[in-house]
């Protein structure tokens, strides 16, 4: 589990957006990656690391889906409606996750909320069918 540990905590992603400023966005997102590293190392590389969905190599981030309508209840986690800014946020964050090193990642971002990802019934088990549409 990745609690209890002490953390450097930041704004969430809506928050970060309204710095408008990607140099800065990749440092936060690499000192996150810093610190979820040297958790790993105490946890002796992952091997105490025992509970589901705790992974602190591979994270569940960024959320570059659209904020089309604040009744989504995940707006917080988005970089908002503009998908100019998302784009260049989500790029940063990224790349500040998994490092500049050309050969080994820091960690494993896997960006995430595409597109019709708006469901959090049976979000493990559910197969949308979309049309091309």
């Amino acid at each position: 589990m990745v609690r209890p540990g002490r953390f450097t905590v930041f704004p969430q992603a809506i928050g970060l957006t309204g710095m408008w400023n990607p140099e800065l966005h990749q440092q936060v997102a690499s000192a996150i990656s810093d610190e979820a590293r040297a958790r790993w190392n105490e946890l002796e590389q992952g091997r105490l690391q025992t509970y589901r969905f705790t992974d602190l190599l591979t994270f569940w981030s960024p959320t570059v889906n659209m904020a089309r309508d604040p009744r989504w209840g995940r707006t917080p986690e988005t970089y908002g409606e503009d998908p100019f800014l998302s784009g260049v946020l989500g790029t940063a964050f990224v790349k500040g996750l998994q490092g500049e090193d050309k050969r080994y990642l820091k960690i494993v971002a896997t960006p995430k909320h595409f597109a019709a990802n708006n469901e959090e019934h049976n979000r493990f088990v559910c197969n949308p069918q979309i049309s091309e549409r």
